[in-house]
């Protein structure tokens, strides 16, 4: 897909793929201030996603990172519910000030992350923040936080998701293992077999076999993968 060379305004944002992304300094820099400039950040899964997601959707996302795919979803479709959570509260808040920025107000963003309990969990943040996971990293900048763990079966049960977009950098296998992913018409998963191995790509579409739901090609690419209910079944 073809898109026009972003704009850079003068008062400190980035246009790119029609969407204002603050220049704060702390996570619009290096490779992800370049990918922006080029309109090459996150196409994958934003397009996948916009693929994906229709107008009365409830849409779950984990791991909504700045908010880039949020936005475009937001403003393409008209959404029932739009929820999102990301375990980094820096790009939590970051993607709060560019939805303000861009006048999307109908996302609700929580810190936090899906568990098979409620509590507390160890998180790790890293720079850049592509990284950052539920998991440790030999990276340099690694700085380990607390954040809220929140019952993956509670938000499905009072959430009530039509479709899930799930980019949690190798806790995919846990989510898919502890979510009542039967309630879901589609889900958008990118896997990370670097993090997960094969054997944890398997238990990720076992989980999706076993709540009814089947490999969706349309919209997969690579290990960016779909999943959806067959036709004919609700």
């Amino acid at each position: 897909m073809k898109h026009t060379l972003p704009e850079i305004d003068p008062n400190g944002w980035i246009r790119s793929r029609g969407i204002k992304m603050p220049k704060d300094g702390l996570f619009v820099k290096g490779r992800v201030r370049g990918r922006l400039k080029r309109e090459a950040y996150e196409t994958g899964f934003t397009d996948g996603a916009l693929s994906a997601v229709k107008s009365g959707d409830r849409v779950l996302e984990l791991g909504s990172g700045l908010g880039f795919t949020t936005a475009h979803i937001a403003r393409a479709y008209d959404l029932e519910a739009l929820r999102c959570y990301d375990g980094h509260p820096g790009v939590i808040a970051y993607a709060a000030a560019m939805l303000a920025t861009n006048g999307i107000f109908n996302a609700d963003l929580m810190h936090g992350v899906l568990d098979k309990r409620r509590g507390r969990r160890a998180f790790y943040c890293v720079d850049p923040f592509l990284r950052s996971s539920l998991r440790p990293s030999s990276e340099r900048t690694m700085q380990r936080i607390t954040v809220p763990a929140v019952n993956a079966g509670q938000v499905f049960q009072h959430f009530r998701p039509t479709i899930l977009l799930c980019d949690i950098e190798g806790s995919e296998v846990d989510v898919a293992e502890a979510a009542p992913l039967v309630m879901l018409d589609r889900a958008l998963v990118r896997l990370n077999p670097d993090i997960i191995g094969d054997s944890g790509v398997a238990r990720v579409f076992k989980a999706f076999a076993e709540a009814g739901l089947v490999y969706w090609p349309e919209v997969s690419v690579g290990t960016l993968v779909g999943f959806r209910k067959p036709a004919g079944r609700t």
